[in-house]
């Protein structure tokens, strides 16, 4: 946010009206679509020409006269609720707002602005141009894990991707897939990688990964790579996250739905334990616990491993990166991703990943992470064992992570996005 505050402040004049849709965003909120939403203000917010369509009042204060507030209760939640007041909003507030001048919002009535959405939403009926952005079809691939949100996906998401100019997607992965459940619809797409933050996620002092009771040496931090964030070690383990100090562990990140594939992982962790050669290895999992499966907290007690296994929940985006930094190595055998933030993420702080071969996770992590079949606990937990116990091969994926990621950085993301948008 302080930096969109910045661009904010230095806009510079363009020729053509872009209209931002982040009626669904909210400053308090950093994960998920809000914080893709988030990037793009950002990457956009210099552009003069660039208006701003919120129901959220800070970001609205920030932007001025460039930004209309809708003032709808609740029209930001990711709920019920908050999506059919959007879709609604989308199909009659929105193109009289885009067609009609009015002094609330100086400039939407202009001739043909584009209409910019960085989520799956806008207009049916479209008065203008309009982009709009698919990042998966996991409501598709899992409608038990979203049973609303299936029908919007079923029903209204194809009549919206064929009136649209150009649908931004967040992987080929997701082009594929948009191709094969609706291969009649000709609407061109484009590939637009998500960033990681750079200002969060950098190494600290790279110790030795493969070395299991190095909790990583003394001696002068690593310089963050593109970032104004100050040198400094990080905390190796968050006492208050109830992690024993020093205590070399396996990073999990993701909410326990079920294509998270936190199961078995959980299970792959057991098969190590057993072996006896991993003595002090620790299991963390960062994420709520789902309801989809409620039993998940339980299963470390039903392996015999209930004293391996912590539990961690939500933490800050400060925690997280410390927790990377602090890792033997991060594990994410997730069945299916639209992109695959954390890999990056995990990276980006100099440790080494375990990563399945699924969905968009190659295109993200390329040649720089340890594959595994996501369905086999065998591979799963080969590859834990290779990772944490061959320390030349987990240096080797530490040092590929890191030129890995200078691909995903917020300068590429804000020059491809604005080529998109046509400035």
């Amino acid at each position: 946010m302080e930096q969109m505050r910045a661009d904010v402040r230095g806009h510079h004049r363009t020729d053509r009206t872009i209209v931002l849709d982040a009626t669904g965003f909210h400053g308090s909120i950093s994960h998920g679509l809000n914080r893709y939403t988030g990037e793009t203000i950002a990457a956009l917010a210099d552009l003069e020409q660039l208006r701003v369509l919120s129901g959220d009042r800070l970001l609205c204060d920030q932007f001025g006269s460039r930004a209309h507030r809708v003032q709808l209760d609740r029209i930001h939640q990711n709920n019920l609720r908050g999506n059919l007041t959007r879709l609604l909003w989308h199909q009659i507030a929105l193109p009289r707002l885009l067609t009609r001048p009015s002094r609330s919002a100086p400039g939407f009535g202009s001739r043909l602005p584009l209409f910019y959405s960085p989520v799956p939403e806008g207009m049916l009926h479209p008065v203008c141009p309009q982009i709009v952005t698919v990042h998966d079809l996991l409501p598709l691939k899992f409608p038990d894990v979203y049973p609303r949100v299936k029908y919007y996906f079923r029903w209204i998401l194809p009549r919206l991707l064929r009136v649209s100019q150009t649908i931004v997607v967040s992987s080929e992965n997701t082009r594929r897939d948009l191709q094969h459940y609706w291969p009649d619809i000709q609407t061109p797409s484009v590939v637009l990688p998500i960033p990681y933050r750079t200002d969060l996620f950098y190494p600290g002092d790279l110790g030795d990964p493969g070395d299991l009771g190095n909790p990583g040496n003394p001696g002068d931090p690593q310089e963050p790579r593109e970032t104004n964030a100050p040198a400094k070690l990080p905390s190796n383990t968050p006492s208050h996250l109830n992690i024993p100090a020093l205590t070399p562990y396996l990073l999990c990140v993701g909410e326990t739905r079920p294509y998270k594939n936190i199961r078995r992982a959980i299970e792959a962790f057991a098969r190590v334990i057993a072996t006896g050669d991993r003595p002090h290895l620790t299991l963390a999992i960062v994420g709520t616990l789902n309801r989809l499966d409620t039993n998940l907290a339980d299963l470390p007690q039903q392996l015999g491993i209930v004293d391996r296994v912590r539990f961690l929940g939500r933490v800050s985006d400060q925690e997280l990166a410390d927790l990377y930094r602090g890792a033997a190595a991060f594990l994410f055998p997730s069945l299916y991703e639209g992109f695959g933030i954390p890999p990056l993420e995990a990276m980006a702080c100099g440790c080494p990943t375990i990563v399945a071969r699924a969905s968009s996770l190659p295109e993200v992590c390329g040649t720089a992470t340890h594959y595994v079949d996501p369905l086999s606990v065998e591979e799963i937990a080969a590859g834990i064992v290779r990772v944490t116990g061959d320390r030349a091969y987990a240096q080797h994926l530490q040092q590929a992570g890191l030129e890995q990621v200078k691909q995903f950085q917020p300068e590429q993301f804000r020059q491809r996005l604005r080529a998109i948008v046509g400035v």
